[in-house]
């Protein structure tokens, strides 16, 4: 999505509170900009309990990616490999670690997770159509 593809120009000042399972904004140069665009990206969730998680997930698995990494899930728009790699890093780190979250199976909440990830990096990918 358009709102969430902005972000990745921001990805370093997204970072993930396990205490709170929340992304914060750390202060540096450009952090308001971060914070709008995060903002308006907010406005595009769901209601729902989990997709801010979700959402919150994606954008600090994308920041800890190295360049060659990013650059080739946003060429190939797939992470090869994800359910034994990036997907295990997410159930493992994340979704298995919360205590605040309730959501269905660790592997429907990592798929959640790459759905909001592919809809950062893909412009015209919409994480809420079923796909």
């Amino acid at each position: 999505m358009k709102e969430m593809n902005a972000l990745l120009e921001y990805l370093r000042y997204f970072h993930y509170d396990p205490e709170t399972e929340t992304v914060y904004i750390i202060f540096e140069k450009d952090s308001e900009k971060a914070k709008v665009l995060y903002d308006n990206a907010l406005t595009t969730l769901k209601d729902d309990e989990n997709s801010r998680w979700y959402f919150d997930i994606a954008l600090d698995c994308l920041r800890q990616f190295d360049e060659k990494y990013l650059n080739d899930f946003i060429s190939e728009k797939e992470i090869r490999g994800y359910h034994f790699g990036t997907g295990l890093y997410v159930r493992n780190n994340y979704i298995y670690e919360s205590r605040s979250h309730q959501h269905g199976t660790a592997d429907d909440a990592s798929a959640q997770v790459y759905k909001f990830m592919k809809g950062i990096v893909i412009p015209d990918f919409d994480p809420f159509e079923d796909k």
